[in-house]
């Protein structure tokens, strides 16, 4: 399948998705084999849930029988549950539980509340609790707890998701199959994100936003679960990068203002590719117009400002491997593709007061 003029191979997705369960499968084996007897042995999707990356890859060692509770559904003894700063202990594929704070607390005669917050013609769940990256991670505050994020903003991401359904059926597929959760939370200070450390899960922080409509998510859904498709589909980065894939841009430009990794400026590339892929659908099937159309011009303009500086920085042999150049000549057909059709619509814009992320109300001040 095609996103603009990026080829994505969906077998070698398949392949890279199947040998990240098997990782997982043998590394909860080797540390706890009376858990791992308790499980299908045959089910993927359980050795690819999110919380089992984060345990293993960053060796945070703790719940190991909360995060697989809902999947062998007969609790051990005196399980442990680890309740975030809202008190909410998420059991995954089970549901949560509430309890008054943050804190550990045993589970007994508690009462699990049976949502999976499963959005609605998907695979895909609504995180309940603040996932452990963002608490062991990250330092951020949150303004709420995530159960009432999850639930202003779950009809919006719903629509997004339909509309990414009509508008791309394939990459809809993909994005479902490889997306196991959206963790929707209200932080001032957290950028939304995706990490092969918490696999599977795309992290969508509405508190940076005045603004809060389809578009919006649309936009951050097409970049946060883009990250997700191009970890697996790189997950072996030696194949496309010739330098450690933690090399940091600033070393290599000397830009002191470039905190970002070789890795993440290549992973740039893709995910301006599915966002501008994703605009580029709703102009042709018409699905919005006047103002948001206008929005749609403003957030494409913006991005593709982005896109041809990473191309630029980017293009270099020494950096990416034939392959990786390839991937970067597919990434350049792709950008030339959305210059050619919608050049005359953003142009013009002026982004001089925009940041890292783009704000509509900013760009309205300086775009009369």
């Amino acid at each position: 399948m095609k996103i603009l003029n990026f080829y994505l191979d969906k077998e070698l997705i398949i392949q890279n998705q199947i040998e990240l369960s098997d990782t997982i499968r043998y590394l909860l084996y080797q540390e706890d084999n009376t858990i791992f007897d308790r499980l299908n042995y045959e089910d993927d999707s359980i050795y690819l849930e999110p919380a089992l990356f984060f345990h293993f890859l960053e060796n945070k060692k703790e719940f190991l029988a909360q995060t697989l509770f809902g999947y062998y559904g007969i609790p051990p003894k005196n399980l442990q549950l680890r309740a975030d700063k809202f008190g909410c202990a998420h059991l995954p594929n089970s549901g949560y539980v509430q309890f008054d704070q943050e804190g550990i607390y045993e589970l007994k005669n508690t009462h699990i509340i049976n949502a999976q917050n499963i959005i609605d013609g998907t695979n895909i769940r609504l995180c309940p609790n603040i996932p452990l990256i963002l608490t062991h991670f990250l330092d951020g505050s949150f303004q709420e707890s995530v159960l009432e994020t999850n639930q202003k903003y779950a009809p919006l991401v719903e629509n997004a998701l339909k509309i990414i359904q009509i508008i791309d059926i394939d990459f809809w597929d993909l994005l479902n199959g490889i997306t196991r959760e959206i963790s929707l939370y209200n932080s001032a200070d957290l950028y939304s994100m995706a990490a092969i450390s918490y696999h599977g899960t795309a992290f969508i922080n509405i508190g940076l936003q005045e603004q809060h409509k389809e578009i919006f998510f649309i936009e951050d859904i097409a970049h946060q679960c883009g990250h997700l498709i191009f970890n697996i589909l790189t997950l072996k980065t030696d194949q496309y990068l010739k330098l450690d894939k933690e090399t940091l841009l600033s070393d290599l430009l000397g830009e002191e203002r470039e905190s970002r990794t070789l890795y993440g400026s290549f992973h740039g590339l893709f995910t301006y590719t599915t966002i501008l892929h994703c605009f580029s659908k709703c102009l042709e099937n018409n699905i919005f117009t006047g103002r948001q159309k206008q929005e749609i011009f403003a957030r494409m303009g913006f991005y593709m400002e982005k896109f041809a500086w990473d191309l630029d920085t980017l293009h270099n042999p020494v950096y990416l491997t034939e392959q990786g150049m390839n991937f970067w000549q597919q990434f350049k057909d792709s950008y030339e593709s959305i210059k050619n059709l919608y050049l005359s619509e953003y142009k013009a814009f002026n982004y001089a007061n925009q940041n890292y992320i783009f704000h509509f109300d900013k760009f309205l001040q300086v775009n009369k």
